[in-house]
């Protein structure tokens, strides 16, 4: 479980946080609203990329085993996609230059990876740079996983494998925290959703309480217009 309370974060003056609280339990939560109101400034504020100005972040987790898929953050594109999992393990503490281990390329099949290990990240297509991410971060059995924006330009073949393993891995009570505007994806894996608006969390519900996709994008862009409407 992650505690937030009372937080207050601000930004060459301007205030993005104040006094914020929210909890996150081993679930997939996904956090929705529109650019700016914070998504991603809490997820670095989570990990201690950011540093808050008041209040406490209170967690059991181990935050330096926590995966944060952030752009094309944690991958490096003058590296092979095989050089990228096996730097990443040694600036873990961990052994060999050589080989991938039994875990890693298992996480290699789970996202057909295979042909692409010795090609520079930076010659892959978006879809494949995606999946190099995925493998080189899911790879290290991480604590917590925090996804911004998963969907943006993958083929529909890397679509499927990201929702397998995300849901496979929080089956394991792994928290998962994703940012995203898709709101198919969004029915599909959330077992939460939080929608924010200038800084504060507007909407907090369980998507098993919709019945079927139409009903949720329909009944959802509503309550996110109305949400707006009565900020306005």
């Amino acid at each position: 479980m992650i505690r937030i309370k009372e937080l207050d974060f601000s930004y060459r003056k301007m205030s993005i946080f104040h006094s914020f609280n929210l909890d996150l339990y081993p679930e997939i939560t996904v956090i929705m609203g529109e650019n700016g109101v914070g998504k991603t400034t809490l997820f670095k504020l989570i990990v201690g990329a950011l540093k808050q100005t008041r209040g406490t972040i209170e967690t059991e987790i181990d935050l330096s085993k926590a995966f944060s898929c952030l752009n094309e953050e944690g991958i490096y594109q003058n590296l092979t996609v095989k050089e990228n999992i096996i730097f990443l393990r040694k600036l873990e503490g961990g052994k060999g230059w050589r080989q991938l281990t039994a875990d890693e390329n298992l996480w290699v099949e789970r996202f057909k990876m295979e042909k692409y290990l010795n090609q520079l990240v930076k010659n892959l297509s978006t879809g494949l740079k995606k999946r190099a991410q995925f493998v080189t971060g899911l790879s290290r059995s991480p604590s917590l996983i925090l996804l911004d924006e998963p969907t943006n330009g993958i083929d529909y073949e890397t679509l499927q494998m990201l929702k397998k393993e995300i849901k496979q891995l929080n089956n394991k009570k792994v928290p998962i925290l994703v940012i995203t505007h898709d709101l198919k994806f969004c029915y599909e894996v959330a077992d939460r959703i939080i929608f924010m608006e200038n800084g504060e969390v507007m909407i907090d519900e369980k998507t098993s309480r919709y019945s079927n996709l139409d009903e949720f994008e329909k009944n959802y862009a509503s309550r996110m217009l109305k949400v707006k409407e009565n900020l306005a």
